[in-house]
């Protein structure tokens, strides 16, 4: 069992920007991490639409959308998700 913080209006711990966070027990099986740098665009437009972004300032998750919707009206060949894939890969094994 995990614990995740929601923002909450009322109630809560105060941060220092002034958002008041509420400890939730959630199950491992309600979590999902993504890494919004290397996502499917469409995969990333339904996430931001309707998940719970967890950490980031609105105008990093604004951004992140845009950027999502615009390169979902694009179509990808195979090379160019193959690609990102490589430079994910490539991504996670400098962080490990």
């Amino acid at each position: 069992m995990t614990h995740r913080l929601a923002d909450c209006r009322s109630g809560g711990i105060p941060t220092r920007e002034g958002a008041h966070l509420q400890s939730e027990t959630v199950e491992p099986t309600d979590l999902d991490v993504a890494d919004l740098d290397s996502i499917r665009p469409a995969v990333g437009v339904s996430a931001l639409r309707t998940g719970t972004v967890l950490l980031g300032t609105q105008n990093a998750i604004e951004e992140f959308r845009d950027r999502f919707e615009d390169r979902s009206r694009i179509d990808d060949t195979h090379t160019d998700r193959m690609e990102r894939f490589d430079t994910l890969l490539d991504r996670l094994e400098a962080e490990v």
